[in-house]
């Protein structure tokens, strides 16, 4: 648990936000610290392998996106590198950021002094409005937002923090909670949110737990609630697709409630996990909702979430976009990583250390797991397809094909995310108008850096993957807004 949750948790009047947030709790390990883990060194030998692209086939997704923490905006130099750092060079469709760090509840309070006024008054305390006004900056810039909401009052649980499980008799006394936060935002700061959570991880994770018969009745009382400010819902936000499948199961067998659902929703950081079946459940259900995952990264490199510097950066960068290959191979509708920059969270009490781009007392400046993203994910915008393939080779190598769709037709992108050594990749494409690939790398050494042109002749083509690296093959540069 030290990796995850603080000994003490801040109350909301100790919080502060800016470019120097706290209070931060140091981590103390009880256990020596894990050695970095090997990927690949580029001295082992040359594996092969062979990749074949349908692209006659494929599957329209809806885009990508990051978890954001909007009390960045406290900080007037983020202000700068939000738009140049993340908006131009990603394009993100989508971000989800949470409705507050904390619940907005006084510790010393009754549960009968809680409702309506007593949270949108803490909602009001200056330190926030900055946060909303990010939140309007995105939907400038024309960002779908998730509201993600990391946890009701402790009041309502049975050991009295955000962590606890939700008692059954505080069951309206939560959708009230949620109601309230979702009017604010909507009707007082003028935010437009697509859709909000029901709850983040409730199958006890890092929010309130709520069991999967108590979350649909949630679920049934907050969508009507909600759909007067034009909200749906999304879930069940799961820290797993297989922890997922049994409040979907719940869900599908209750239409009037899945009615107010936008997307089914759940939380995935590795690349074995049941994805494709819980893809699987909601079709067979009857249902035509997109599956997003809200949350992806990897938790194989430290104690990210208490403030911890990953172990292995080139690691931590390739585990997770195989992770994200494998989820949008697997059939998710969108995945959004966890998360864009590092910043304080009040519920690690630690300024958090998975961010492509580093904190306030770093500048935000890049880390190498920015460049090999930015190979990947702005290819993966909303209408771009997913491209079936079939990929025989080492097991650390993962791909990804990604067809241009109606934005950008006829255009083709592979990304190879390669966790061993040195691999010599035969590609066969059935597109005969496609004859040649420009070569981008991103490792130890090199930043996006183009390697030169590959040929395809006769539907083929032969390429060296360098070890430990992210290689993008494209017949062209990143969509970006001069387009």
């Amino acid at each position: 648990m030290a990796q995850f949750f603080p000994d003490v948790q801040p109350a909301n009047d100790e919080v502060v936000f800016g470019c120097s947030p706290g209070p931060i709790e140091e981590l103390h390990h009880a256990d020596p610290p894990l050695p970095p883990v090997r990927v690949a060194s580029p001295s082992d030998a040359m594996r092969t392998a062979t990749l074949a692209v349908d692209t006659r086939r494929g599957r329209a997704v809806a885009g990508h996106g990051f978890n954001l923490e909007h009390t960045l905006w406290t900080c007037p130099d983020f202000r700068r590198i939000l738009g140049r750092w993340i908006l131009t060079p990603f394009q993100p469709d989508i971000a989800r950021v949470d409705s507050g760090q904390l619940p907005f509840a006084r510790e010393s309070a009754s549960p009968s002094e809680l409702g309506r006024e007593h949270y949108q008054a803490m909602m009001d305390d200056p330190k926030y409005q900055p946060g909303w006004a990010m939140l309007r900056r995105l939907n400038r810039q024309n960002v779908r937002l998730l509201l993600g909401v990391w946890g009701g009052p402790g009041q309502f649980t049975d050991d009295g923090t955000r962590l606890g499980t939700l008692q059954p008799e505080y069951a309206d006394a939560y959708v009230e909670y949620v109601a309230a936060v979702v009017e604010y935002l909507v009707q007082r700061q003028h935010v437009s949110i697509w859709a909000v959570t029901v709850a983040n991880e409730p199958d006890g994770g890092d929010g309130t737990a709520i069991p999967p018969d108590l979350y649909a009745e949630i679920a049934s009382k907050l969508g009507p609630r909600l759909s007067q400010y034009g909200v749906l819902l999304y879930g069940p936000d799961t820290a797993s697709a297989a922890n997922a499948r049994p409040y979907v199961a719940r869900l599908l067998d209750d239409p009037d409630t899945l009615h107010w659902f936008g997307a089914i929703a759940t939380h995935e950081y590795f690349t074995s996990h049941e994805l494709a079946d819980l893809v699987a459940d909601v079709r067979a259900g009857g249902s035509e909702l997109p599956v997003y995952v809200t949350e992806y990264t990897s938790f194989r490199f430290g104690a990210l979430d208490r403030g911890q510097e990953a172990s292995n950066e080139i690691g931590q960068m390739l585990d997770s976009l195989q992770v994200y290959a494998s989820l949008m191979n697997a059939g998710a509708d969108a995945a959004i990583y966890w998360d864009a920059v590092d910043y304080y969270q009040a519920g690690h009490a630690a300024i958090t250390r998975w961010g492509l781009l580093q904190g306030p007392n770093e500048a935000f400046a890049p880390r190498t797991r920015y460049f090999g993203f930015q190979q990947v994910l702005p290819y993966v915008q909303a209408g771009a397809m997913i491209l079936p393939s079939e990929l025989v080779g080492p097991d650390r190598l993962s791909v990804l094909a990604i067809g241009g769709g109606a934005r950008r037709p006829g255009e083709l992108t592979i990304a190879a995310i390669n966790r061993t050594g040195p691999i010599q990749l035969t590609l066969t494409i059935d597109d005969p108008s496609i004859r040649d690939f420009d070569v981008y790398v991103t490792d130890r050494d090199r930043q996006i850096e183009r390697q030169g042109r590959v040929t395809v002749s006769g539907g083929s083509a032969t390429l060296t993957i360098p070890a430990r690296s992210v290689t993008t093959l494209t017949a062209s540069p990143p969509p970006d807004e001069d387009e």
